[in-house]
């Protein structure tokens, strides 16, 4: 029985990260500043207005962003999310990400074509 208890206050606390605040202009607030990456501490993103910079070690690649309440991806048009969309500068592609938390310390969001979940927490 304890054993029970453990993994659902496990998952509990897990999921009390991913808060969701329903409009677009909060996550656009939100999101605004320095990330860090909870998989892979090489990896660092800079949100500044509508602009990203996403950084890996020392290669830096800039995006365009928006926050959508519609997907750029296809097979999430029906579906009431919120979505991250990036368009690179130099090749001018397109990526949709389903935001599916964030607060002032916590970042998560997945990709929508493969369904990867990725974790960053704010850089003070």
């Amino acid at each position: 029985m304890k054993r029970h208890i453990y993994i659902v206050l496990i998952l509990f606390i897990s999921c009390s990260r991913f808060t969701k605040i329903e409009n677009k202009d909060g996550h656009f607030k939100l999101i605004q500043g320095s990330w860090v990456s909870e998989q892979d501490r090489n990896w660092k993103l800079f949100f500044e207005n509508n602009r990203l910079l996403s950084i890996y070690q020392k290669d830096t690649t800039v995006y365009h962003f928006s926050i959508e309440s519609k997907s750029c991806d296809i097979d999430y048009t029906t579906l009431e999310l919120t979505f991250l969309k990036t368009i690179s500068k130099e090749e001018k592609e397109i990526f949709c990400y389903e935001i599916t938390g964030l607060s002032d310390t916590f970042l998560a969001y997945r990709y929508t074509v493969n369904g990867h979940l990725i974790t960053f927490v704010k850089i003070e």
